[in-house]
């Protein structure tokens, strides 16, 4: 059986920021990465693991609606996010938002789960 699952979350930069893969710096707002996974099935248990990584950006032009889509690293996704944490909030970790907190966690653990595949 092959099982698959995307997983959706909205993430809010404060700053303009830069992204390996991405030519150019981009404007501060909220974005929505998706994540997509695939089962790695036991006969104990059924596990994920990151396959890709989305970020998508939206914007308004004249009206209509305009996305834009970039694979990303998640690692390249989570120094961003430290960056953006780190000009805009103090330097103790107990003092950040407790939701950018738990998306760097989120990508990090992703990382050590494998993501992305080592060649």
């Amino acid at each position: 059986m092959n099982l698959n699952r995307v997983t959706r979350r909205k993430i809010a930069f404060r700053r303009a920021f830069r992204l390996g893969g991405v030519e150019y710096e981009l404007p501060a707002g909220v974005y929505t990465v998706e994540t997509h996974e695939t089962a790695i099935e036991s006969a104990s248990f059924i596990a994920f693991i990151a396959i890709s990584t989305v970020l998508f950006a939206e914007r308004a032009a004249g009206g209509a609606e305009l996305a834009t889509r970039w694979r990303i690293d998640p690692g390249d996704l989570a120094a961003a996010i430290e960056r953006d944490l780190s000009s805009t909030c103090p330097q103790n970790a107990e003092d950040k938002p407790p939701l950018l907190r738990t998306q760097i966690n989120s990508i990090r653990r992703a990382e050590n789960e494998g993501w992305p595949p080592r060649e």
